[in-house]
């Protein structure tokens, strides 16, 4: 026998841990490999997008669809590298 059950919406807490380490400067595979940007931390194709590009237009289009849509979300970004 199925239930239906209601509950009220609770805030949401959300934290974005972000890796701001060298190799964030390179390409992300299969542009360049990890072993090719471990030897030499930039990007071997600079006319495709590093990993750092790749993740801040990320975060860009989370938080603006999260404002767009009138979210009450607690949010956090913490970098480590």
């Amino acid at each position: 026998m199925a239930q239906s059950y209601e509950s009220t919406e609770l805030p949401a807490s959300i934290l974005f841990m972000v890796d701001r380490s060298g190799s964030m400067a390179c390409n992300p595979p299969p542009t360049q490999d990890s072993a090719a940007c471990e030897a030499s931390a930039v990007p071997v194709d600079p006319a495709q997008p590093s990993k750092w590009q790749i993740t801040v237009s990320a975060l860009e289009q989370v938080f603006d669809s999260l404002l767009s849509k009138g979210s009450t979300a607690q949010i956090g970004l913490s970098f480590f590298s």
